[in-house]
């Protein structure tokens, strides 16, 4: 009897895999709720898993039954409003360069609030009480790098979630190369590559992106400095050398094929649930005669409707409202542009569950990465409005790809909208092309879920991994590119030269002297 209920516990385990239950910190001190799905897709699944998971957030969360600890930090009101005015005016920029401009200051007043957030009384205490130890430290990473001391603080493995294209910086803290002349930036595609000038562009792009990342670099070494002093903790450029994994939320089937080492792992997709949830009733009574199919048309969460001006909406109203499709249209303003049987105005739409519905036949979008994720794993055509950060590059990056085109909203009209609007429904290359892509997005060994459960796993059960780490971490920019090497070589080369010209000069001096001497006999 007893044989019998140890070989039941034996074929339990291989079936269905051992767990063990560890304590794991989740820093999502991010100010976008974009960021914050994505990351917290990760948080919800560790949890699922069984494991202890503390969840530290400056936005809320709206979970019913959530699995997790959650520990709530609201930012300063002033602080957090100054950012969202920053945020508006960045997205209302005129020109390329205004909108920059504004985007740079918001920025760095994103990384007050979450410095503000580390500050807070609640956070001071989850950090200081002797009772609490952690396996892992997850960080959800924008301009907040400093934080990875949270990690030296507990003594454990720390993990990285990064939810846009990675950029030099990124890679380089898990000794991935950046190679300029085969990988693009925004807003390059990869098939542009062969051709000189997009090559030229590219290079242009990576040195001023270089440059952006040294200077919040330099903000990094600052903050970290305050919150962790050299005599309690280690520097921050060995923190960063001790980086086990970054979780990143991409795919190479998007078209940028990277070299990467193992503490690089592609997680793109994993805020997509694996089955849609049933719509709120009033939007599945809508939508229930939507015979000719409807149109999901949403910014985002950070981009307000109020950035287009009043022509623009009227215009992309009287478009849709003459449709034969139904509309959901995500407005957040008091007053929506008009009023049509076929339009249904929300502030907030499940916009995953929707683009999972099988009517829906076009997404009206700004361009934000996890709304193109979930678009291009859905297989829906795109008609892309950007505004601002890497939405201008996405939203290229989609036309490129030939999933949609892209609508500039400072000079678009009632002509123009229409024309690229009917041009996306009616046209089928671009439903085809991303059906396509949407198989390639899907066809993986493991899924997005199943890939952060293993590795964070691997790295809680092995400490950190160090094993797996690229020797290109501990290399300064000197090492990791051979220059030493090439110098000292060049200097050999260059000796030998030296050595072997001197050679030839005695020989051809005493050659000289004893023709003479031979001559003078003569």
């Amino acid at each position: 009897m007893k044989s019998s209920v140890v070989v039941s516990i034996f074929i339990l385990s291989i079936c269905f895999g051992s767990t063990f239950s560890s304590n794991i910190l989740c820093l999502f001190t991010t100010t976008g709720t974009s960021h914050l799905i994505i990351h917290m897709a990760i948080a919800r699944t560790l949890a699922e898993r069984g494991h202890n998971v503390t969840v530290v957030t400056i936005l809320p969360l709206n979970d019913k039954n959530p699995k997790y600890h959650h520990i709530y930090l609201p930012p300063e009101k002033e602080h957090y409003a100054e950012y969202r005015k920053m945020l508006s005016t960045a997205s209302g920029g005129k020109t390329w360069w205004e909108g920059f401009k504004h985007l740079f200051w918001a920025n760095v007043e994103r990384t007050r609030i979450q410095d503000d957030a580390i500050k807070n009384p609640r956070f001071q205490e989850l950090l200081n009480n002797p009772g609490n130890q952690f396996d892992t430290v997850i960080l959800g990473l924008v301009l907040n790098t400093y934080l990875i001391g949270i990690a030296a603080h507990f003594k454990c493995p720390v993990i990285l979630s990064w939810v846009n294209q990675p950029s030099q910086g990124l890679l380089g803290l898990v000794g991935s190369p950046w190679s300029i002349s085969t990988v693009p930036v925004f807003g390059v595609a990869s098939s542009d590559m062969v051709y000189f000038k997009y090559r030229w562009k590219n290079m242009l792009t990576a040195g001023l992106l270089v440059g952006i990342e040294e200077f919040a670099e330099y903000q990094m070494v600052q903050y970290y400095n305050d919150h962790f002093p050299a005599e309690k903790y280690p520097s921050y450029d060995e923190m960063q050398k001790n980086i086990s994994l970054v979780f990143s939320a991409t795919h190479f089937s998007e078209g940028r094929i990277r070299p990467l080492t193992p503490g690089f792992v592609e997680i793109g997709g994993i805020q997509v649930k694996e089955k849609p949830d049933p719509l709120p009733t009033d939007i599945e009574e809508f939508l229930k005669d939507a015979n000719e199919g409807f149109i999901l048309f949403s910014l985002g969460t950070n981009v307000k409707t109020t950035v287009f001006s009043s022509n623009t909406t009227s215009a992309m109203f009287k478009v849709l409202s003459q449709s034969k499709y139904k509309v959901l249209w995500k407005w957040d303003s008091i007053d929506p542009p008009g009023n049509s049987p076929n339009i249904m105005f929300r502030n907030w739409f499940p916009q995953d569950d929707l683009l999972a519905h099988k009517k829906l036949k076009l997404f009206i979008t700004h361009g934000g990465k996890g709304s193109l994720v979930e678009a291009q794993y859905h297989g829906i055509p795109m008609l892309a409005i950007p505004v601002y950060g890497d939405q201008p590059a996405n939203a290229n990056e989609l036309v490129n790809m030939g999933y949609g085109l892209v609508v500039n909203h400072r000079n678009l009209t009632e002509e123009s909208f229409r024309n690229d609007f009917y041009e996306v429904l009616e046209n089928p290359k671009y439903l085809e092309t991303i059906s396509k892509f949407s198989n390639l997005f899907r066809d993986r060994p493991l899924l997005p879920r199943e890939s952060v459960i293993y590795w964070t796993e691997y790295v809680i059960r092995h400490r950190g991994a160090k094993h797996m780490q690229s020797p290109a971490v501990q290399m300064s920019f000197l090492q990791k590119n051979s220059l030493d090497v090439v110098g000292v070589l060049g200097l050999v080369l260059y000796l030998s030269y030296w050595v072997f010209r001197k050679i030839l000069t005695v020989l051809y001096t005493l050659f000289i002297t004893i023709s003479n001497k031979k001559l003078k006999f003569e």
